[in-house]
C-alpha cells in the first residue's frame, strides 16, 4: 500500500521558525507576486523486497528574491528534515541560482527508507 507523506512534509516545512515571511505550497510558484515560496512534491515513493519497507524521497525548492535570506531559509529547512530523520541526497549548485521567473531558486531532495507497519524512518 502507498503510503502518503506529503502532509507529513508540509507540517514540518509550515513549522519553521523565521522572521523571513514565506508560504508552503505543493507546487512552483505561478508568478513572482506570490512572495518567498517554499515548494515542495514526492519525488519516488516505490517499494523495496521487503514488503514493509519503502523508499520515499521528495524534492524541496526554496523560491526567494533575497540571496541572504534564501541562505538563512535553506540552512533551516535543512536542519529541520535532517532533525525529522530525512537524508538529504542533493542540494543545487549555486551556478543554478538565478530561474527565468525572477526568483532566486535552490533546489534540496531528502529521502529515507520507511518501515510502513511503524510509519518511521529506518536505515
Amino acid at each position: 500500500m502507498i503510503q502518503n507523506y506529503r502532509k507529513e512534509i508540509k507540517a514540518v516545512l509550515e513549522n519553521i521558525e523565521s522572521d523571513i515571511p514565506f508560504k508552503v505550497k505543493m507546487a512552483f510558484p505561478e508568478s513572482v507576486n506570490d512572495g518567498n515560496i517554499i515548494s515542495y512534491f514526492e519525488l519516488t515513493n516505490i517499494s523495496t523486497n521487503i514488503s514493509i519497507v519503502d523508499d520515499i524521497a521528495y524534492q524541496i525548492d526554496l523560491w526567494f528574491f533575497d540571496m541572504d535570506e534564501l541562505f538563512e531559509m535553506l540552512s533551516l529547512v535543512d536542519c529541520t528534515m535532517t532533525e525529522k530523520g530525512f537524508l538529504r541526497q542533493f542540494v543545487s549548485p549555486d551556478s543554478m541560482l538565478h530561474d527565468a521567473s525572477g526568483y532566486l531558486r535552490k533546489t534540496l531532495r531528502y529521502g529515507r527508507r520507511v518501515d510502513t507497519l511503524l510509519n518511521r524512518l529506518i536505515d
